[in-house]
């Protein structure tokens, strides 16, 4: 185990003659695992700094003191972590008891790698039978960040949480609000990011740690709604979160190999799709009505779940990119009732609405996707008719839109002004605009057509 450690000889130099050096926590548990590993973690019964910097000078790669008080430092060198600290609880058994879950309370000496793992909590039979168990309630409550983590290694690592584990928390679960955002907001990312976290989801619902995090969820439970629903708000949207994390691991709805790509490609903006699949039916509970049938109505949900996503996104210290994106996707999850109206996609009749909406969201389009057909695979009709209509325009934007968008551009901002005269002005503006809606739409295909267009509205607005 210890020879898969990068450049173990270099650092068994390094710690010379500490007394006592082990490799332990999560390291362990995923070497035992055969898990990829690039964070290393070393506990040394002597002060980490002095080891930490020699490493770091030895494999030329950069030193940071993480914390002073409970001395620890880190060393980077390409994609791997390395961090060092001291004991806590003054030996190596007590550093162990102190930490959060039994299957990260396993260390292996770096002098002596052939004597067993040091074991105090029973570690080594829950890594085996793939169960997360707390070494403490009293662990958990001075770190309450650590129940959220147990959720979030439950769905990496596909384990299950033990019965005490989870009684713990939900009689914990109100200590979350004490901790820093950031590090929630670390931990619930990702859990939203494993593939298999529907299942986790539903425990972090029922110890009501979900609420804790997400109490704009809580009015949702038993809010009932129209005929096209068979299912309250709270139900649906859980339904709809299988649906998008079933989508995201390829099951078969309306995937493309660009679609693909795209999912592949954005791991934290597939988080960031269910988290808005959470949220985007949140608005409801302050949009609902009633129609003069006696039906429910929820109008313009999508807008009030806008801004309540983007609070919630502030009250986790989200980044604007990552606000931008969930806000996004829960303010435009009912645009597809527009394209659903006349049946299929008709581009002959929604290619204008389709190319403003494309020319908003770009590549995220693959994201309003998955959000589309995960909303309508949790109704119990209308799953099939979306789906076409999500293929058409992805066929649409992969197949006509981007090579017609990335393409040369028949009229430019120095043709106007070098062949007629122009300068800018809101006209220039407008020119350049109807040259590209109509080459998006197919219409302009060569620089003699575009150059027409720009005569015909030059002449429209008595320029010439």
């Amino acid at each position: 185990m210890i020879r898969k450690i990068p450049y173990i000889d270099t650092l068994i130099e390094c710690i010379g003659l500490c007394r006592e050096s082990y490799i332990v926590g999560g390291t362990v548990r995923d070497l035992i695992l055969n898990r990829q590993v690039r964070d290393y973690d070393f506990v040394l019964s002597d002060s980490p700094f002095h080891i930490a910097r020699g490493f770091a000078e030895s494999i030329n790669g950069a030193y940071v003191v993480l914390h002073e008080r409970f001395p620890t430092a880190r060393v980077v060198k390409g994609d791997c972590i390395f961090d060092f600290t001291s004991f806590r609880g003054g030996s190596i058994a007590g550093d162990l008891l102190s930490r959060d879950f039994t299957v990260n309370a396993i260390a292996v000496s770096i002098f002596n790698p052939v004597n067993k793992p040091i074991d105090v909590t029973g570690g080594m039979d829950d890594v085996n039978d793939k169960v997360i168990r707390m070494v403490s309630k009293d662990n958990l409550s001075d770190d309450p960040v650590r129940m959220l983590r147990a959720f979030r290694l439950a769905a990496e690592l596909g384990f299950t949480i033990e019965q005490g584990t989870l009684d713990a928390i939900t009689a914990l679960r109100g200590l979350i609000s004490v901790s820093a955002v950031e590090r929630v907001w670390a931990e619930f990312k990702m859990l939203l990011q494993a593939c298999s976290s529907t299942e986790i989801l539903k425990l972090l619902r029922d110890t009501g740690l979900l609420f804790e995090l997400l109490p704009e969820l809580e009015p949702l439970r038993g809010l009932r709604q129209n005929r096209y629903h068979h299912l309250d708000v709270f139900d649906h949207t859980m339904a709809a979160y299988r649906q998008a994390e079933e989508i995201i691991n390829n099951a078969g709805l309306p995937i493309t190999p660009d679609l693909r790509a795209w999912l592949d490609k954005n791991p934290l903006k597939c988080g960031l799709i269910k988290l808005s699949i959470l949220l985007h039916d949140v608005g409801k509970y302050q949009s609902q009505g009633q129609s003069a049938d006696g039906q429910c109505t929820f109008h313009r949900h999508e807008h009030e779940g806008e801004e309540i996503a983007a609070n919630i996104l502030s009250r986790f210290n989200a980044s604007v990119k990552e606000t931008e994106f969930v806000t996004m996707l829960v303010k435009n999850h009912m645009r597809m009732l527009a394209f659903k109206r006349v049946g299929r996609l008709d581009l002959a009749r929604m290619k204008k609405p389709l190319i403003r909406l494309l020319n908003t969201v770009g590549d995220d389009i693959y994201g309003l996707v998955v959000v589309w057909a995960a909303d309508a695979g949790a109704k119990p009709e209308g799953k099939e008719e979306t789906i076409g209509i999500c293929r058409g325009m992805l066929d649409f934007y992969e197949c006509q839109y981007m090579p017609r968008k990335t393409a040369p551009r028949f009229i430019t901002g120095r043709d106007l002004i070098e062949t007629y005269g122009l300068t800018p002005s809101p006209l220039f503006s407008e020119i350049i605009g109807a040259v590209e809606l109509k080459t998006l739409e197919g219409l302009i295909d060569s620089k003699d057509k575009a150059a027409s267009l720009v005569e015909e509205l030059l002449h429209a607005r008595g320029v010439r």
